[in-house]
């Protein structure tokens, strides 16, 4: 979508231009004087400018010449629109301030037109060829690097036409390998390239080019030949594809294995010679006399603990000087297999490990033992542990966040009982900062003063930390003033300590500090002393993730308040309304709607647009003609006509979103197709906006009358395509480039007893892990914009309400909503 910027100080200029230039492909920013101009302008890019030359304080040249003079917004076009007429000057001074046009109003709208869809489809084709110049730029930055890695490529890579077998590419590593210069092997046949083995070059040839045409590839160890005459083992992988140039070709990969086919063989003998050591294992293998002595330890041991030298197991594992407490000799000598766990302080690693006793061919007995490294196994245990301890605590902070009973210092105290026991520490406080003041106010924290005979909670009184003019003061305030957390395990050697702790002070061990924000505004602080341990990075990544948390939920707990003092004078009127005709299902399904109400405004007020203007425009001539002297009783007629007609309507879209909003009494007969249609008059424009194509097919035969509540089952019809709508616009802000679209179909089961109402888009579909969930009370993925309780009570009008059905599953890159309804038989009233 393309940005046209339109200045002018007066507002019934900017609206007409507003109403010439509307288009759904067009956003049309607005600005009343030069200074809000040039910020816009900053702000975003803009296809054009319209600027009226007569502003105050700052002119439309003043503006032109400041525009001029940014590099981002030298080159973009500006139309001046003056009111004077033969201001010759004025029209030079436009054009040399680098003006492409100079308009005079009043301005004829075709010719406005013209003009900006010039600009704009000049605009377009400069951004093709920035496009196109980018992507050249990176094909070329690919090819490079393609020669680049086929150049640095420790595989030699050579390319073969499968016509006549002739070589016509080789990388630098393929003729480093086989002794040949650079081009060389150009144009030479790929057999002499191939060693006489069991089989002759021609049969491995065609036992190869049979494979290829197969199955377009084959992989296998050849014999080939240098250029000296040197016959060496490569691990060869051939495919094939067709080249631009050289038609069908074979591309092969080398690696020389004669060192590896060496070792190999080398090996097989050394297994043959110790049969029963595995060597090669990755696991530690351990044998020991009964006497703590080391008889065998493989290379996965010697690599972990080094060379023997005559110690003892216990010396040379643990650093011991006897043998150790926990040790099991004698339980694996008398004959018990066992396994268990270790944790070994000469490399602070733990181990799996596997006892069993074997018996040697001279009759005496050892210990064998297979030791596996499971550190990471045992840290991504704590690391579970952790995170699931983490998502406790966040359950805890959401359901008090969902709780219209909690106070910010609940969350408050809820988060510094969570912080203290996911870190371990002893003392904590959780502040807000008080936006008018910027004073660190606490919520919720330990008492750290050593006397501890305070025991009134934080919520009672106030504790403050001020903000001073060089920002906030000592360790406490570090994190606040660099708006980055941090920690440290020796406080005093902090450039921000201080010592300005108060007497009777606990003293400061450790401490961590993290500023709660959003986006760069802060919001409140987390600070940990005295953990039982040093802090570490996990604790300060779990902080500032809980932090985000304890951010937004004290901006929604003072969102709820501000809305809590703005709805106060509306408690009665909702308390008797509320008694007199919802149940608690009708009002959560009010609270549904509500959460529309947004975007009903906008859309009444897109309603509304062109009534005013008409109205507005009738005004003026009304005057206009008054000041002529042309008013008769006629003109006067037919004014109050025109006028009454546009109130009329005005008032007819009002009575439709209020017809809309209001829940249906009783049951009655509806067609749900014309309900559906009823219901997209209203809301199509929310989806064109958003470049959503929603589409209505009906079968003609189908039988579409169902007894229920209609106003109830629009309201599911729009929550579904609300979803709909908030998926495809998510998709595209993630870089898909689709053509949004929803599609509902009615028709009726086989046996014309049901209407089937399919409702399908491609938003990418529902997510597995939450396919079972969406249908429940209060889950939502929107985080704070969802209230979680829309398709729960789609569910519940449809299936309790109508006894209806309402499923949900994936189909082609979205998701597709199905409503069962009866069809109405004429057997039950309304």
């Amino acid at each position: 979508m393309q940005n046209i910027l339109i200045v002018d100080d007066k507002v019934e200029n900017l609206l007409v231009l507003e109403t010439l230039l509307e288009r759904s492909d067009l956003n049309l920013v607005k600005a009343s004087n030069g200074k809000e101009a040039l910020w816009k302008l900053l702000s975003d890019d803009f296809a054009l400018v319209i600027l009226d030359v007569h502003m105050p304080e700052m002119d439309g040249f003043e503006v032109a010449n400041l525009i001029r003079k940014n590099k981002r917004t030298r080159t973009l076009p500006i139309i001046f629109v003056s009111a004077s007429h033969g201001e010759e000057a004025s029209v030079f001074r436009g054009y040399e301030t680098g003006a492409v046009d100079y308009l005079v109003k009043p301005v004829d709208d075709v010719v406005l037109k013209s003009k900006v869809n010039i600009f704009l489809e000049l605009d377009k084709q400069r951004q093709t060829i920035i496009d196109n110049s980018l992507q050249l730029r990176k094909a070329n930055e690919e090819l490079r690097l393609q020669s680049e890695i086929l150049d640095n490529m420790s595989e030699g890579v050579i390319l073969i036409k499968a016509a006549d077998g002739a070589i016509v590419f080789t990388n630098p590593k393929f003729e480093q390998m086989f002794g040949y210069d650079t081009g060389e092997l150009i144009g030479k046949n790929i057999s002499v390239v191939n060693a006489p083995t069991e089989k002759t070059p021609a049969e491995t040839a065609n036992e190869i080019i049979e494979a290829l045409n197969k199955n377009n590839h084959w992989q296998g160890e050849v014999c080939n030949i240098k250029k000296s005459g040197k016959h060496f083992w490569n691990s060869a992988h051939v495919s094939t594809f067709d080249h631009p140039k050289y038609g069908k070709v074979w591309v092969s990969i080398h690696n020389d294995i004669t060192q590896t086919k060496k070792a190999q063989y080398e090996l097989k003998t050394e297994r043959d010679k110790l049969k029963r050591i595995m060597e090669t294992m990755q696991d530690g293998v351990l044998i020991t006399n009964k006497e703590y002595e080391i008889e065998y330890i493989n290379d996965a041991i010697t690599k972990e603990f080094g060379d023997v030298n005559g110690r003892k197991c216990y010396e040379y594992f643990h650093n011991e000087t006897t043998p150790c407490l926990w040790c099991i000799n004698e339980e694996v000598f008398s004959g018990k297999s066992i396994v268990r766990e270790t944790f070994s302080t000469t490399n602070n690693k733990t181990y799996s490990v596997f006892e069993t006793l074997i018996r040697n061919i001279d009759g005496s007995v050892s210990k064998f033992e297979v030791t596996h490294d499971i550190t990471d196994i045992k840290h991504a245990q704590a690391m579970m542990k952790r995170e699931l301890e983490f998502q406790s605590a966040v359950a805890e902070v959401s359901e008090a966040l969902l709780s219209t009973h909690t106070s910010i210092y609940d969350i408050g105290e809820i988060i510094h009982k969570q912080v203290l026991k996911l870190t371990g520490s002893l003392y904590a406080y959780v502040a807000d900062i008080d936006h008018k003041t910027e004073e660190v106010v606490t919520l919720a924290y330990s008492n750290m003063a050593s006397s501890k005979v305070c025991t009134v909670e934080a919520r009672y009184y106030r504790t403050a930390f001020p903000k001073g003019k060089d920002g906030y003061n000592a360790l406490w305030g570090h994190s606040l003033n660099t708006k980055e957390g941090f920690y440290t395990n020796n406080p005093q050697t902090h450039p921000a300590f201080k010592g300005c702790f108060p007497p009777g002070h606990v003293p400061l061990d450790r401490f961590l500090s993290v500023p709660a924000m959003i986006g760069d505004k802060l919001i409140g602080q987390i600070a940990l002393a005295n953990s039982e341990r040093d802090y570490t990075d996990e604790d300060l990544n779990i902080i500032k993730r809980f932090s985000t948390i304890f951010a937004l939920a004290i901006e929604r707990k003072r969102m709820e308040e501000q809305l809590n003092e703005l709805n106060t004078h509306l408690e009665a009127m909702v308390e008797e309304e509320t008694e007199k005709r919802l149940s608690q299902e009708q009002m959560m399904i009010q609270q549904s709607k509500m959460a529309a109400m947004g975007e009903m405004i906008g859309l009444i007020v897109h309603q509304w647009k062109q009534p005013l203007n008409a109205v507005g425009l009738t005004i003026q001539d009304l005057r206009d003609t008054y000041s002529y002297d042309e008013l008769n009783e006629k003109y006067v007629n037919d004014t109050v006509e025109t006028m009454m007609s546009q109130l009329i309507f005005m008032s007819k879209t009002i009575d439709d979103f209020r017809n809309f909003i209001t829940p249906s009494k009783k049951k009655i007969r509806f067609d749900v197709n014309t309900a559906i249609e009823e219901l997209l008059s209203m809301f199509v424009n929310i989806f064109v906006k958003n470049n959503i194509d929603v589409s209505v097919k009906a079968d003609n035969d189908a039988l579409l009358t169902t007894l229920g509540y209609p106003n109830e089952f629009k309201q599911v019809v729009l929550s579904i395509l609300n979803n709909a709508r908030d998926a495809i616009v998510l998709r595209k802000e993630h870089g898909s480039e689709i053509k949004g679209f929803v599609k509902i179909n009615i028709t009726n089961d086989e046996d014309k007893s049901k209407i089937v109402i399919s409702i399908k888009d491609n938003g990418g579909g529902i997510a597995d892990d939450i396919m079972e969930k969406i249908f429940k009370p209060y889950f939502t993925t929107k985080e704070i914009e969802g209230t979680g309780i829309g398709l729960y009570m789609s569910k519940t009008i449809i299936e309790t309400n109508m006894g209806g059905s309402l499923i949900v599953a994936n189909k082609n890159g979205g998701a597709e909503f199905v409503i069962s309804l009866d069809v109405y038989s004429g057997e039950e009233g309304g």
